[in-house]
């Protein structure tokens, strides 16, 4: 596993197999396994879930349509997944609130409700996935590998 991430971050990638992996459409495709990972169930509910489907369509749309309405349903994952990730997931104001949340949850945890007199409160500290993500926004374009 080192030496194929040790291969893909050369200036020139030689590695066949890092080349494959390295493809953009790939790439693109890994951006978005987050968002499909949470619309893949509801919208498969929507297509496939009887007592849903029944309500909107008259039953499953699998029965009513065929097997090819799987190519339907994987467009309408993969759409919304690309809106969701590029609407909400790479929005700034989004990465904020979400600092903000990590920053008062590790606060909490951390902190004594009454701290007796002996007991000093612990240093507050920044989650390190949100500090990392802070750091790499600060950096230039041209120095950023994002």
């Amino acid at each position: 596993l080192m030496a194929a991430h040790r291969a893909s971050v050369k200036a020139q990638v030689t590695d066949s197999m890092c080349r494959a992996l390295s493809n953009k459409g790939l790439v693109a495709l890994g951006s978005l396994t987050f968002p499909i990972f949470l619309l893949h169930g509801p919208i498969g509910q929507v297509f496939y879930k009887k007592v849903v489907a029944t309500k909107l369509f008259g039953g499953p749309l699998h029965l009513i349509v065929g097997p090819r309405i799987f190519y339907a349903y994987l467009a309408v994952t993969i759409v919304a997944a690309y809106i969701v990730q590029h609407t909400f997931l790479s929005s700034r104001r989004v990465a904020k609130l979400s600092s903000t949340a990590c920053d008062t949850a590790a606060a909490v945890l951390r902190w004594s409700p009454s701290p007796t007199s002996s007991e000093q409160p612990v240093e507050r500290q920044r989650c390190p996935a949100v500090e990392r993500t802070r750091q790499r926004r600060q950096l230039p374009a041209a120095q950023s590998k994002w």
